[in-house]
């Protein structure tokens, strides 16, 4: 044992090595017991040299958040485009309310024309199911209205006596945002906010995803900031930062400064990039196997439309109407869920309604003028391995007709067409086959490449489309110990190119065969997924799923810390216990090390704790400790038990699933050194 003067001599050393950090020129080095560290100057200089002059970054980043276009209001704003101030400033359509069903109509959705004492351009979207008026909502709010707007629906769906009520009202309100075409660049635009008056007045410049660059460098110039170039506007308030490869890092679209490029998310930076959201019709494309078409889950139980989401006429599996492929995408409709056969509810209506609930909750926005209507379609084949999803496989040609007739039918309408992001639930049949790891991923990234394809052919945006899906939880029913393609799920998220796991699947209620998901699970799934998508496309601070980032040993303790912010939780209620709460280890030969407790500590990180000390180069898992040939699920499949809290505060559908969306633990195979 060491002695007094001995420790006080450690004491004072390492004060002194202290010291010299803090106060040592940018040239030194500290050393205190063979270990040798840059000063804190030194290693700023280092950072400086790296990444560019952070404080130059920052003050641009300050500029960005003072200014209004920094504000979440602005950034609200871009979604609100008009011709010109006074289009913004004058009568548009603000409500529609249906005042007479009608009767005798045909089937089918259709865009009317509204008409005013003046006014032009506005424009209602009505359904007619059962030869009556079922739903009517704006499509185009149009320009300078006044007296009473009218809408002619007997004439359009050829129904008696239906009729709605329109409210008018100012495009704009004061404080609230719009743009403009920018007469400075193509591609730009103007932002404006609306004062007192009113009076519409200029705050600033942005950009459209980079795209406006080069000619806004053409008038306003380019300079040269350390290892960032910096273009200002015509106030000298900087704009938008690009690194030495162009790609864009800061704009005034970053709210308070937030870094859009590198997406965020959890720990760790990701290198993703999502689009900003600008079009007005965004397919939601469900592809993959069964649980991607709802397979065994019926009946099923979104039979009305909440908000104002569509779906291809002929059902939400468009391939299963048994009409060709033109008929089966002829018109759109409301989205519901159907029947068909052993198929039912699938995840793309809970994904849908998470989106609009977060929007509404979060970002103060009402359905009716969040600036876009999604296009559902479930496109996957059941029993299909990722091979025979490929683009060279049967069944890819579905993304295909979805996003060929999705814009045609946009385009019939009036509407600006993208797909930000496919759902993919896929696993199952690649756990139960000879797939590896490594096969998986490259047949993801190709599927991946060529949605981005297709996506630019029938949409006009090229950008790498992003992948929101679970992680599978099932090799247990296929008498299979490790959980290989989930594996692969997880390299794929780590990877941090735009795929993001939302949730494993254990945590659902399964169907009484033990592979499938109840109707009620398949929305909650997808709620999952709009949260994800929520995270990623509209927030821009990308998604983290539950799962370990760093790991320290300490003799017999092993300690993670996990990706959340909320309080880590050991959960055996939701999901029945499993031994060691899911979680197993073994040494750097693959033999089990038994794990003697787990336990959460602080509100991040899980401590294991072992009989002797934890050896380097051992594996710490989660997932792999289950029965081959039990069901999948909750209760007998592989599982952990440890989640985190998001769901106290985010519970989706609280009138009719009212599920919460904690983040659960994914299956993990990690070595500690």
């Amino acid at each position: 044992m060491a002695t007094e003067y001995e420790n006080s001599q450690k004491l004072a050393a390492v004060t002194e090595a202290m010291e010299q950090l803090f106060i040592a020129d940018e040239d030194t080095d500290v050393t205190y017991d063979e270990t040798t560290k840059p000063s804190i100057d030194k290693r700023f200089k280092q950072i400086v040299d790296d990444y560019g002059n952070i404080v130059d970054l920052t003050a641009a980043a300050e500029a960005a958040a003072e200014s209004a276009i920094g504000s979440a209001g602005a950034a609200a704003g871009v979604a609100n485009q008009y011709d010109s101030t006074a289009d913004a400033l004058s009568n548009g359509l603000k409500t529609v309310a249906i005042t007479g069903a009608g009767s005798g109509g045909t089937d089918a959705t259709y865009v009317v024309d509204v008409t005013g004492s003046t006014g032009s351009n506005g424009k209602i979207l009505v359904v007619i199911s059962g030869g009556e008026l079922t739903e009517a909502s704006i499509l185009v709010p149009g320009k300078d209205y006044t007296g009473t707007a009218v809408a002619d629906i007997d004439s359009a769906a050829g129904t008696t006596g239906a009729t709605v009520s329109i409210a008018i009202a100012a495009n704009r309100g004061v404080g609230e945002y719009f743009t403009i075409p920018s007469g400075v660049a193509n591609g730009a635009l103007d932002i404006y906010v609306v004062e007192t008056g009113p009076v519409a007045t200029f705050t600033d410049l942005t950009l459209i995803d980079g795209v406006a660059v080069s000619e806004i460098e053409a008038v306003y110039g380019r300079q040269s900031d350390d290892n960032a170039l910096v273009i200002e506007n015509q106030y000298g308030q900087k704009i938008a930062i690009l690194d030495q490869q162009g790609r864009l890092k800061l704009t005034a679209l970053s709210v308070a400064g937030v870094d859009i490029t590198e997406g965020g998310g959890g720990e760790e930076d990701s290198e993703y990039s999502p689009p900003l959201i600008y079009s007005d019709l965004l397919a939601l494309i469900s592809y993959g196997q069964s649980l991607s078409i709802g397979a065994e889950g019926f009946p099923a139980i979104t039979t009305t439309q909440r908000f104002d989401s569509l779906r291809f006429n002929v059902g939400i599996r468009p391939e299963m109407g048994g009409l060709s492929v033109e008929d089966s995408h002829a018109t759109l409709v409301a989205l519901t869920e159907n029947v068909n056969a052993n198929y039912g509810e699938t995840p793309c209506s809970g994904a849908a309604e998470c989106v609009i609930e977060l929007l509404v909750a979060e970002d103060g926005r009402t359905y009716g003028n969040k600036g876009f209507k999604f296009l559902a379609a479930a496109n996957g084949r059941g029993g299909t391995s990722i091979a025979g999803l490929s683009p060279d496989g049967e069944y890819y040609q579905r993304i295909v007709d979805s996003l060929d007739y999705g814009a045609q039918r946009a385009d019939e309408l009036g509407l600006a067409f993208d797909l930000p992001a496919v759902l993919w639930t896929q696993g199952e049949a690649d756990d139960n086959g000879s797939t590896t790891i490594e096969s998986y991923l490259a047949s993801l990234s190709a599927l991946r490449a060529q949605i981005d394809i297709d996506a630019a052919t029938y949409t006009g945006l090229t950008y790498q489309r992003g992948m929101i899906g679970y992680q599978v939880s099932s090799h247990n029913y296929y008498d299979e110990q490790d959980p290989k393609i989930a594996l692969a799920h997880l390299a794929a998220h780590k990877a941090k190119d735009g795929f993001f796991i939302a949730t494993p699947s254990y945590i659902f209620d399964y169907a009484v065969d033990g592979l499938h998901l109840t109707a009620e699970s398949y929305k909650w799934m997808g709620a999952y997924y709009g949260l994800s998508y929520k995270r990623v496309f509209f927030d821009r601070i990308g998604w983290e799923c539950l799962r370990p980032l760093s790991w320290v040993i300490q003799g017999k303790y092993v300690i993670a810390k996990f990706a959340t912010d909320t309080q880590l939780v050991l959960d055996t209620t939701l999901v029945s216990a499993a031994d060691d709460y899911g979680f197993d280890a073994v040494d750097e030969v693959g033999d089990p090390l038994a794990i003697s407790s787990v336990s959460v500590v602080g509100n991040d990180k899980v401590k294991f704790t072992f009989a002797t000390d934890f050896p380097s180069g051992g594996h710490i898992r989660a997932g792999f400790n289950g029965t081959p040939g039990n069901l999948s699920g909750p209760v007998t499949g592989a599982r952990t038990n440890l989640r985190d809290s998001l769901g106290d505060s985010i519970i989706f559908d609280t009138a009719g699933i009212n599920k919460p969306l904690h983040r659960w633990c994914v299956f993990f195979d990690e070595e500690i050194v």
